[in-house]
């Protein structure tokens, strides 16, 4: 239910598995599942591992229990793990007296027939286990995010209407940052594991850089609608960079180019404030409503990315969401006309 110990069920942790295992190892591991029942919830969580294992892994049992154990190898694999022990004279406790009252053929055959072909591989990148466990929390509080996010989008569209182009601009460029950093912390959690002693450094980053992007805006900007859709380019640019890196190259990269992307980013997303108050004009009071837009859009992106879209869509498909908005606001700036 976390990137932290999804990375361990994922296609890209089980072809490293097999490939440090030698010819005839095995792997095996258990994940919660059920005692007699098997829920939509847990069969698509199962189907998921096992076809996810598929991938890399010749032979496959799951064994049913308290727990479903999944043993993979390359040899051929038996059920019948208390005549295999006694073969090799293992004494054992559990095994030996319980394994045949809990693992009968009609347990075997139910768990073996409620696998779907059909559903998605679990991979880093694309979390479908996380999805899963995120429809399993809703589903035992007998919950659902629906309702929530139809609210935030009924409330985001009423403020939309009533909002500056330049308001807009800086409102998707706070959904942008705060969604670029979530998807930063995830990718760093992805590629090295942890990041609770980092996580406090990327948010650093991304603050330090809206300094020199509002100083920037302040002195060098000449309040222009060209700056604005120049900085639009470079949010975009970089938007798309970790859109290639994350589908074609998600190699493992050194710490200071997640830090460097995050100052870029916020740099760019800072220096568009100062600009979009000089455009609108002291006249119309700028301060308050692009204020009130960047922050909304900080929120709206913090919770969507963080909490929803990631979770359950997937890191490539928020990119996209996200490109896609930005592109919508470059447009809208792009083809109004001028104030």
């Amino acid at each position: 239910d976390t990137f932290q110990l999804n990375r361990f069920y994922s296609a890209e942790f089980f072809k490293l598995t097999r490939e440090k295992l030698k010819q005839k190892g095995v792997l095996s591991f258990s994940v919660n599942a059920y005692e007699n029942y098997i829920s939509e919830i847990i069969k698509k969580k199962l189907s998921s591992i096992y076809n996810t294992l598929n991938q890399y892994y010749k032979n496959i049992i799951i064994i049913p229990g308290e727990a479903a154990f999944f043993i993979c190898s390359e040899r051929a694999l038996n059920y019948d793990i208390p005549a295999l022990l006694e073969k090799r004279s293992i004494d054992t406790q559990y095994i030996q007296y319980y394994y045949y009252g809990n693992v009968t053929d009609d347990r075997i055959n139910q768990i073996t027939h409620s696998i779907d072909s059909k559903e998605y591989v679990n991979t880093d990148f694309e979390p479908r286990l996380l999805n899963i466990a995120y429809k399993e929390w809703f589903s035992k509080h007998d919950s659902s995010p629906g309702i929530f996010l139809l609210a935030a989008g009924l409330i985001s569209l009423v403020y939309l209407i009533f909002m500056k182009k330049e308001e807009f601009i800086l409102f998707s460029s706070g959904v942008a940052a705060m969604s670029a950093e979530m998807l930063v912390i995830y990718s760093f959690q992805i590629i090295y594991g942890y990041v609770y002693l980092k996580v406090g450094v990327i948010v650093t980053a991304f603050l330090f850089g809206l300094l020199p992007g509002s100083i920037a805006g302040n002195i060098f900007a000449q309040k222009k609608r060209s700056e604005l859709i120049l900085s639009e380019f470079f949010i975009l640019s970089l938007l798309v960079c970790l859109f290639v890196w994350v589908n074609f190259f998600r190699t493992e990269l050194h710490q200071g180019w997640f830090l460097l992307y995050s100052v870029l980013f916020s740099f760019f997303c800072g220096f568009q404030f100062p600009v979009a108050t000089g455009i609108i004009g002291e006249k119309m009071s700028p301060v308050a409503g692009c204020i009130a837009a960047d922050i909304a859009g900080a929120a709206l992106g913090t919770l969507l990315a963080g909490a929803f879209l990631v979770p359950l869509a997937g890191i490539h498909a928020t990119i996209i969401i996200v490109i896609c908005l930005k592109i919508v606001s470059s447009m809208t700036l792009l083809f109004s006309k001028k104030t």
